[in-house]
């Protein structure tokens, strides 16, 4: 997995700033933070099933970061974006976080 090195050797303070400048390439300018907690919040949507999910027609920019996991490679798309689910990098990276939320 391309970012498994960064999970070992870089510094951040939770699964979303993880998943935001490390895996998305987001930067931290701007609505950063904002934009880090809803990543995070459409990727675990997915992770668990949340029925969330099945609402990301009714607001386009959850809809865009859904699209954009998928070409960050961690969502199979099936037949409509919000019917998709973790592909096994996907699934391998969030469990990754749920089990170590914060670098040491």
């Amino acid at each position: 997995m391309k970012w498994e090195k960064e999970l070992r050797e870089c510094h951040y303070e939770s699964p979303a700033d993880f998943l935001w400048f490390y895996v998305m390439n987001g930067c931290g300018c701007g609505s950063s933070d904002e934009f880090k907690e809803l990543a995070w919040d459409v990727f675990s949507a997915f992770a668990e099933d949340k029925p969330s999910k099945w609402e990301l027609y009714e607001n386009p920019i959850r809809e865009m970061v859904a699209q954009w996991l998928y070409s960050c490679g961690l969502l199979e798309h099936g037949t409509s974006i919000r019917g998709a689910w973790l592909d096994d990098e996907g699934q391998q990276l969030y469990d990754a976080l749920k089990e170590r939320p914060k670098s040491d």
